[in-house]
């Protein structure tokens, strides 16, 4: 009896994306998200997206997902926002391809939250006296 054990092929390979330091933000903050494959080798690129709201035929919201359009930035595994806006609120997603023969399934989704910092939310509800 022969028993042929090997490595992982890539049809085993999964992205998972990680956020570092935290989901949730105060605007002006930084974060890195980090996508990684599992069960398999390194050289792979990756590919960055978000998912988007859009009415769908049966007039309920849906959302779709698209690539970011500076998703290059990221093919190397990190997607750093430096600093984050209000607009950064979102869900984020990653790849990974192995030339143009081989791509991952869509990675887990990331949830960012950005809000307001706390002192800044005052100064933008102060009322100046004369």
């Amino acid at each position: 009896m022969f028993l042929h054990i090997c490595c992982p092929s890539d049809n085993d390979a999964e992205a998972v994306v990680a956020v570092s330091p935290l989901s949730w933000l105060n605007e002006g903050d930084s974060v890195t998200l980090s996508c990684e494959v599992k069960h398999s080798s390194k050289g792979w690129t990756f590919s960055w997206y978000t998912e988007v709201p859009y009415r769908g035929s049966l007039s309920s919201d849906r959302y779709k997902t698209e690539l970011l359009s500076d998703s290059s930035r990221g093919s190397g595994g990190s997607y750093t926002f430096s600093p984050v806006t209000l607009n950064h609120t979102g869900v984020y997603l990653c790849r990974a391809s192995r030339g143009e023969q081989f791509h991952t399934k869509f990675s887990n989704q990331q949830i960012l939250w950005i809000t307001v910092r706390p002192d800044d939310r005052n100064n933008q509800n102060a009322v100046i006296e004369e």
